[in-house]
């Protein structure tokens, strides 16, 4: 498993903890993220391995995206912004229930080492958040090759498969289920505080 990276500044942000890496910003999620998530969710590329079809419309976007406002007090789920370009959001990531990860990138951004920078501060937060919880898990269409290959990076190991768990338009898609054990989570990096 590679080192996650050097270290993880915790600072606050509108009364909520935010995240800063090496290269990025991961903070709570806010309804003037709407048009930025938008053009993540309504890019077909984007959500080709998502749950349902990319968004049409702005409409659906601020539903979800409200859901994730609502959440912020709880859940250890994040907006990326890059450090080098702050204000424009190019992802989210975290764990959306306190035991399942999830993440979304803008295709531009694809292939930099960004999820993985992120999910490192992130997963070892969500278990310090919930000790007594002895795995997160993911769901991951199978066709999603790269998805897989970066939580098996994280330390995820494959705990089953499933056939048609999810109908996006008319065609229903696999699962992969992966797991990954407290033992195995990445180490927290030195956190300052802000």
């Amino acid at each position: 498993m590679a080192a996650a990276p050097r270290r993880h500044l915790g600072c606050r942000y509108d009364g909520y903890d935010m995240i800063l890496t090496d290269r990025l910003i991961l903070r709570p999620a806010r309804m003037e993220d709407l048009m930025d998530l938008h053009t993540i969710m309504s890019d077909p590329r984007a959500m080709r391995y998502w749950s349902h079809a990319a968004h049409a419309g702005t409409e659906r976007t601020e539903r979800y995206l409200t859901g994730m406002v609502a959440a912020v007090p709880e859940a250890e789920e994040y907006m990326v912004e890059l450090r080098a370009a702050p204000g424009r959001v190019v992802g989210k990531a975290g764990c959306w229930r306190p035991d399942e990860v999830g993440y979304i990138f803008h295709p531009d951004v694809w292939g930099k080492g960004y999820a993985y920078e992120a999910l490192s501060a992130i997963l070892p937060r969500a278990f310090a958040r919930s000790p007594d919880l002895p795995a997160i898990t993911a769901d991951v269409d199978p066709r999603n090759t790269a998805s897989v290959r970066l939580l098996e990076r994280l330390g995820f190991e494959l705990r089953g498969r499933a056939e048609n768990t999810f109908e996006v338009e008319g065609v229903w898609t696999d699962s992969v289920f992966l797991s990954l054990p407290r033992a195995r989570s990445v180490s927290p990096a030195a956190s300052i505080p802000g």
